[in-house]
């Protein structure tokens, strides 16, 4: 059919028609349900594969010309097509998706009927190079006060510093170092492994601090033997370098968000979640299967341990809680550095038998794990940049036979199709634009809005020790702010966190926030004055986030 020849209602109605469905439908469409992501899926792809075959057979395969002409249209073309296979992986993995929060819950309650001579033991790694004081205090006092009662917090210092050792041992904390810095935080924790003993081991970066229930709520899921791995989102209680340069921090998501509040739960449903190293437990006798030890081929040695274990069927469980809490990349070069060494370690993992195209894998984990975002995103950046300035400088088009109807008859259905599907089949909480990342959980909303201090709590830990207790506590200051702390039990709706209704007003040169928290660059300092809820009367810290 010639778009050209269509009248303008004609023209339109396949654009309108898919706006109305996937826009104006989704506040009301099931998506909850298998078969409405199933038809989710069927519409986007029925509508992207009428584009592609105008796209081939209209703009490429009629091109003639000089071998460069044609072989600049085909390139194009390749580039297209390898954005739209990493969006086609990407609904395929939509089509499953797991909620583990009940099931969370259930092993909670287990876990806490159980003597605590029968628990598990834990060491907690808090791998470290160049952190500050200011970073690494809350990370270790957070730690200590895990509402666990078999577990040991090692801190693991590539740095060698002495400030380090002896904060250490004024918090109850096991400190190891080595020799040499081989291999990185691989290395690191592969050392730590060869002087621990634990059943299993926790690691958590060194700005990452972990709520008291962190273990309750996912020592659990180890009852299943063939759980290797379980893994925790990431959330941050700063902005990243995009709300914060944008400004957005209250209308746009982290960058993160998407993918852990709905590309992990459905690559869980596939058994294709994978360990992002903090916020992880693993399982030790998991490791010792595959040599005990972190695989040190890749610089994203968590993604490969991951592929490892799987081949020896173990499966990362994935349970999309906000446990811990930690600083985002404060700057775009931090941010972008980050993103590379994700970017080149996913792709070195193309060029080892124990990555995606290795032996011993099925199809669909080939494709999850086949590095295709980042394949397609640097090839689409560098066409989107490139393609214009080919075409001014030189007119080499990037296409034959386009006319302005076609687009809108074909061109534009299909981004709005694919868009669109894409906000049908995310997760509810990845719809709306929250800031940090936490505004799904009511419990932790105060800590992000910095609710105004009710002094319900009269005094905060200062100092623990490895079974979380306190050791010391202090007055409450203004201008503190105060943390939310995990629950000491399960009521079958809380999740992760317990609500308190008191948080501190926080002032910051000379003026307070009018309720909110300072997260500006100049404000980041601010951020790490978290502070615990008041410790119990029998020196416990109860409802702790973080003990300090």
């Amino acid at each position: 059919m010639q778009a050209m020849t269509l009248p303008l209602s004609q023209l339109f109605a396949p654009m309108l028609g898919i706006f109305a469905a996937m826009y104006l439908l989704a506040p009301t469409f099931p998506v909850a349900r298998p078969w409405a992501r199933v038809a989710v899926f069927v519409v986007v792809w029925l509508v992207v594969a009428r584009y592609l075959e105008w796209r081939i057979w209209t703009t490429v395969l009629p091109a003639s010309g000089s071998w460069y002409q044609v072989g600049w249209i085909w390139f194009c073309l390749f580039v297209e097509l390898l954005t739209f296979t990493d969006q086609f992986i990407l609904y395929l993995t939509f089509l499953r998706r797991t909620d583990r929060r009940s099931e969370a819950d259930q092993h909670e309650r287990r876990l806490r009927s159980l003597p605590d001579d029968e628990l598990p033991s834990v060491d907690v790694f808090i791998p470290t190079y160049d952190e500050p004081f200011e970073v690494l205090e809350k990370t270790i006092t957070g730690a200590l006060c895990l509402g666990y009662p078999n577990f040991q917090v090692w801190v693991l210092d590539d740095g060698r510093r002495p400030w380090l050792r002896e904060l250490c041992k004024q918090k109850g904390a096991g400190y190891l170092t080595r020799a040499d810095n081989l291999n990185a935080k691989a290395g690191n924790i592969n050392h730590a492994l060869t002087k621990t003993s634990g059943d299993f081991f926790a690691i958590f970066d060194a700005d990452f601090v972990p709520q008291r229930n962190f273990l309750m709520r996912t020592m659990g899921f180890f009852a299943d033997p063939k759980i290797g791995i379980v893994q925790i989102p990431h959330t941050f209680y700063n902005e990243d370098p995009m709300q914060a340069n944008l400004g957005l921090h209250r209308g746009l998501p982290d960058e993160q968000r998407f993918f852990f509040d709905s590309i992990m739960p459905a690559r869980d449903g596939w058994d294709g979640a994978f360990c992002c190293g903090s916020n992880s437990v693993t399982r030790r006798a998991a490791l010792r299967a595959v040599g005990d030890a972190l695989p040190t081929q890749s610089i994203t040695e968590d993604m490969l341990l991951t592929l490892v274990l799987l081949r020896k069927g173990y499966v990362t469980r994935y349970l999309r809680e906000p446990l811990a809490i930690g600083l985002a990349p404060e700057s775009l070069d931090a941010f972008f550095v980050q993103r590379q060494r994700w970017a080149r370690g996913a792709i070195q993992t193309l060029y080892l038998a124990d990555g995606p195209l290795g032996p011993g894998l099925g199809l669909m984990h080939r494709l999850l794990f086949f590095p295709t975002h980042w394949l397609s995103m640097g090839l689409r950046a560098l066409a989107v940049v490139l393609v214009p300035i080919v075409f001014m400088w030189t007119g080499l088009a990037p296409v034959v036979d386009v006319t302005p109807e076609s687009v809108f008859y074909y061109l534009f259905p299909a981004i709005l199709a694919l868009n669109g599907g894409n906000l049908l089949v995310r997760a509810a909480r990845a719809l709306s634009a929250r800031r940090s990342g936490i505004g799904d959980y009511p419990e932790l909303q105060d800590l992000a809005n910095g609710a105004r201090d009710s002094r319900q709590a009269d005094g905060a830990c200062v100092q623990g020790d490895a079974q979380g207790r306190c050791r010391a506590t202090r007055k409450l200051r203004r201008g503190d702010i105060l943390a939310i702390g995990g629950s000491d039990g399960v009521d079958g709706r809380r999740r992760g966190s317990q609500h308190h209704p008191g948080m501190a007003d926080h002032r910051s040169s000379g003026r307070f926030t009018d309720g909110r928290l300072l997260v500006g660059r100049e404000h980041r300092r601010a951020l790490l004055r978290l502070h615990d809820l008041a410790a119990g009367a029998d020196g416990t810290c109860r409802g702790a986030f973080r003990c300090r």
